[in-house]
């Protein structure tokens, strides 16, 4: 039976220390885990950290990484830049690790990087690797959050994949995560981190390795928002602190994480094999019916992200196949989003196996009109932090959780890299 060791490393980034210390208690505190940590709080880990990682079950490094500047590695970020590549080399089936984090940019961002960390995997005893496929979060806390959610499914009996998936969920990074599973065993999938359970049935002998990742959120259906006259809009628009009742039960037995204003139930485990998204699509209309969700939900926002399972090959296929998605139904005032108020339902090839309701009761006549003219998109721009208006690739009106019951307008700025920023449309606060 695997140990119950890890080894958390902060490289060089403003918060690292922060989701590396959440990560590091739940080891600790929900299953007696030993832990070495560097870099936490200063100086930064290094490349000889790095490569301590090898000699734990589980290891997790948060900190700026990008691929080099010629495509062949991938680099991480401690007192200097390094590439994982030459290090992970020397590591092999002697090695205890079985799981490694990479909450650091871009480390499955290509199939050349795809391949090579599989190729690692082979070599070695890792089982599963998770990490971005694009920008890894880091503001507000928003890491912390993502590490306190994965915990939060893995305790309910989810694996590694699944949880990691689940983490996501709701914090508008779902289409930047990735994972490298093996697969082709059904049990392969829901590989559990030591302590979690026994991993009966899971063995990576002659087994494919897999991809699985989620892509971003197509519009479906959404209102048409009236902001012709912005200077007109409500700047505040008051919510129950409570999610709304749904009948969550009629669609079977499960247990609940409830968390805040959030309400997940959890009826089964995942499953990972091939599906037409349009009847996921259909079976999600199809449990908004039976929860009684339709009536709750005046001028929703509807998207969809699938999740794709692509089996790393030395020659990539041009596209994985879909095993599952996410329908989110978006609650909106006037057209405009409400950022943190929505229902989302996970389903696979036989049904829904989440929900979780972060649905709020709109007060209707608790909107604060505002007064004077609100900020502009130009001007909201110059509040960012390295400001370069290049970089942002779309913005949009949204009202944004300011906790308490509140949301306040805002400018959602996107960057190019995907990064999401708020800035609030009256004191120029960036939230």
């Amino acid at each position: 039976m695997a140990t119950r060791t890890a080894t958390v490393c902060a490289g060089q980034t403003n918060d690292g220390p922060d989701d590396c210390g959440a990560f590091a208690r739940s080891l600790a505190d929900l299953k007696g885990y030993t832990i070495v940590t560097h870099g936490n709080p200063n100086p930064p880990a290094t490349s000889a950290d790095f490569n301590d990682c090898k000699n734990r079950t589980v290891a997790y490094w948060s900190g700026h990484g990008k691929e080099s500047d010629d495509g062949e590695h991938y680099e991480l970020q401690g007192t200097s830049w390094f590439k994982v590549g030459p290090i992970m080399s020397g590591w092999d089936t002697n090695d205890p690790l079985i799981a490694l984090f990479l909450a650091s940019c871009n480390a499955l961002s290509t199939a050349h990087l795809r391949t090579k960390f599989a190729d690692m995997m082979k070599r070695t005893r890792l089982f599963v690797i998770c990490g971005y496929r694009k920008t890894a979060p880091g503001s507000n806390n928003l890491d912390v959050t993502i590490v306190n959610n994965f915990f939060d499914h893995t305790n309910a009996g989810r694996g590694v994949i699944s949880a990691w998936k689940e983490a996501h969920g709701g914090t508008g990074r779902e289409d930047n995560w990735g994972a490298l599973s093996y697969g082709g065993l059904a049990a392969n999938y829901h590989f559990t981190l030591p302590g979690w359970g026994d991993n009966s049935g899971v063995s990576n002998y002659q087994q494919p390795i897999y991809y699985i990742y989620q892509d971003g959120s197509p519009l479906v259906w959404s209102p048409s928002a009236n902001t012709s006259n912005a200077n007109e809009l409500p700047y505040q628009v008051m919510v129950s602190e409570t999610p709304v009742s749904l009948n969550t039960h009629s669609l079977g037995d499960c247990t609940t994480i409830e968390k805040g204003e959030s309400i997940t139930s959890l009826y089964r485990l995942q499953k990972f094999e091939p599906v037409a998204a349009s009847s996921l699509r259909k079976m999600a209309n199809q449990c908004m019916v039976k929860i009684g969700a339709i009536p709750q939900m005046p001028g929703i926002i509807s998207t969809f992200s699938p999740v794709y399972r692509e089996e790393v090959l030395p020659t990539p296929s041009d596209a994985g196949d879909v095993i599952g998605g996410d329908m989110v139904y978006q609650q909106s005032y006037n057209g405009i989003p409400l950022n943190q108020s929505f229902l989302r339902i996970c389903l696979d090839k036989d049904g829904v196996y989440n929900v979780t309701n972060k649905l709020c009761q709109i007060n209707r006549h608790g909107a604060v009109m505002r007064s004077g003219a609100i900020m502009s998109v130009d001007d909201a721009k110059r509040m960012l932090p390295g400001y370069s208006a290049i970089a942002v690739k779309h913005s949009q009106y949204v009202y944004a959780d300011a906790g308490n019951g509140v949301y306040k307008l805002c400018h959602e700025l996107t960057m190019a890299d995907g990064l999401k920023y708020l800035v609030d449309t009256r004191t120029g606060e960036v939230m």
